[in-house]
This record gives structure tokens, sequence and C-alpha cells, in this order.
């Protein structure tokens, strides 16, 4: 769709009312997105020359949407214009058919997508990756995961008529992070997913919540078999959309965790076939009838947390402090998708 622009009367406070509502916001302020504004946003991004250039279709509305489209939205969520190729490549990424978006954008599961940021954007765009990475006040983490949900709501028509979550969660405002690549002992994630180091990537998952383990408290213990063992039972939780076993389980180690992981012989992907094995359940152990089993993973009479250790999602990201790890419980049928992160070239 081609951005439409009007004009309009009233002050800055009047402006904010308006657009609440015509139900383009989350709620919160916006900026508001002047025609001068949208202009020097894209002259500062580098994109002018492509504005107009498709992006593809998001569910339900499924209208072509432009990066000037892109552009309007990532400046209302009050990102910065380096941030676009960020969000455009996140737009790719969840139109992919194995993330599933119609899915996300229908369902009454609080679900939300996660970006996760890769390579030389971490530093250039300020994107917070260690202590309250996951939190509030890093701006950029703030504003890039707010831009997505707006491309969500507004461009492929995502509002209250068609989003049923039926409680929600606040990381539907936004979630995004950068993996502490530095200070993580393995290769960054995107290096893992067939990317190079110096290219700038954007993960997208669906998760529908966050729960903290401590694996440990005596730093002079072994730390794989608790972690493991906690992380076993998370994946087999009763109740939660595990039980499909088809989406993308998240792992989100801080710093001192993976290091210590380390210097017990594992990397991400030998941690990765440990937790998806720690993760399977006898499948008596399921015996209520709200299963639907066409729609497990199931062999050898046990459910299995996901279709392929693959699936599982390692990152390093937090404090250094070895205490604390999060576990990002994944959604049916969403899974993570990875795309490199635009540059005004490729809409020359």
């Amino acid at each position: 769709m081609t951005t439409s622009m009007r004009e309009l009367d009233g002050d800055e406070l009047a402006l904010q009312a308006y657009f609440r509502d015509q139900d383009v916001t989350d709620g919160l302020p916006i900026i508001i997105p002047t025609r001068e504004r949208v202009d020097d946003f894209l002259a500062r991004s580098g994109f002018s020359a492509g504005r107009n250039n498709v992006v593809g279709a998001v569910p339900p509305l499924n209208e072509p949407i432009s990066v000037e489209d892109v552009a309007v939205n990532t400046l209302m969520a009050g990102a910065q214009p380096e941030a676009l190729g960020v969000l455009l490549a996140a737009v790719e990424a969840i139109q992919e058919p194995r993330f599933a978006v119609d899915k996300l954008q229908f369902t009454t599961n609080p679900v939300a997508p996660v970006l996760v940021i890769n390579g030389p954007s971490i530093e250039r765009l300020g994107i917070g990756t260690g202590n309250h990475a996951l939190g509030p006040g890093r701006h950029a983490n703030g504003a890039i995961g707010r831009a997505l949900r707006f491309v969500l709501h507004n461009l492929g028509g995502g509002d209250d008529d068609i989003d049923h979550a039926t409680h929600g969660q606040p990381a539907k405002y936004t979630f995004c992070f950068g993996e502490a690549e530095s200070r993580s002992p393995w290769e960054p994630y995107h290096v893992s997913q067939g990317f190079s180091a110096d290219q700038s990537v954007v993960t997208v998952v669906g998760i529908e919540n966050i729960i903290n383990i401590v694996p440990i408290t005596d730093r002079n213990r072994e730390m794989a078999g608790p972690l493991l063992h906690q992380l076993g039972r998370l994946m087999q939780a009763v109740g939660t959309n595990n039980f499909f076993s088809h989406g993308s389980p998240v792992i989100v180690l801080n710093p001192g965790h993976a290091a210590r992981l380390q210097a017990e012989g594992y990397d991400r992907s030998r941690l990765q076939h440990a937790a998806f094995e720690a993760g399977q359940a006898p499948i008596e152990d399921y015996p209520y009838g709200n299963y639907p089993t066409a729609n497990w993973t199931v062999r050898d009479g046990k459910v299995f947390p996901c279709e392929r250790a693959e699936d599982i999602v390692v990152l390093v990201a937090g404090g250094d402090e070895p205490l604390h790890t999060l576990y990002l419980q994944p959604f049916y049928p969403n899974l993570s998708t990875s795309r490199e992160v635009w540059t005004p070239q490729r809409c020359q």
C-alpha cells in the first residue's frame, strides 16, 4: 500500500488523541508522522530512492507494503532512521511460511514476536545486550520491537478485531534484544545459521511467555546437569503450547552460564541436543483429553519438545553473573527465521 497523507488540524496533544482514536497506535504516545518528518526519516536512513519498493504483504490485509509504509511505522514507534533496515529485514522474515505469521495474528494465545539482533548493527544502533537487555531503558531495543508491532497491527491488520489474545502480554508492546557476541564463548547465533560474522542479521521467534531459571546457587558445582533437568521439566510443562511440539524453544543464557557450560564441554549444538533429549516425556504423562495427539512429535512413545534439536534457539545475552538464565516458551507453529538487515543498496 502507498502511505496516504492528509491535512490534520490541532496541536500535538490533539493529534496524539486522533491517532489513538484511529487505532493505529499501541495506546502510548507516538512520533506524529508528518510529511516532513517521513521525508527526513527516509533521507537519513538512505532509503529515499527505494521508498516505493514493495517489501511484501502481511495477513490478514495482505496488501502490498512499501518501504515508506515501514518507515512511517518505524518513525511512529520512535526508532532512529538507522533502524529501518532492521525492520525491513524483520518484515521479510515474518513472511516466511515457517514463521506462520497468520497464526500469530489470529490466535487467542498471548504470543509475541521476538527480534534478536546479531552482527555489526548491535553496536551501530546501540542495541542492548547486557544487564536488562530484555527490559526497559534500552531505546533501540524498545523502539525497534515496538515498530514491528505497529507493522503487524497497521500494515498487517492485526487489530483488536483480529488479534483474539485472551489476555495478551507486555511483550506484545515490544520485544527486541541483541546477542552478547563479544561475551559469548561460542560463535554468534547468526553464524550458526549460515551467515558470516560481518553480516547484520535479524532473527524472529514467536514466544508465549518468559521463565527465569536459577539452575544452581553454588558456583563450585557442575551446572549442566541441573540446568538441563530444569529445562527438560519446563519443556514438558502440561497446559502450555509445548504440547504441539512444533515451535522454536529459546534458551537465553547469560554469559557467565555460557562460559561455565563451555568449560564443561558444551557448545551450542551439544546443548541443543541435550535439551532436546531432556525435554522428551512419555506419552503416558499426558493422560488428559485436551491434547491433540496428531500435532505432537512422538517417537518411540515419547513426546518431543519440538521436531528437531536444531529448532531450539540458544542465545547468549544479559549480565555476566552466572545465576539467571531464561527460557522462552514457544508458540505453535512459529519456527524461528533469520534475514540479513537491509541496506539502501538493496532498493536500488
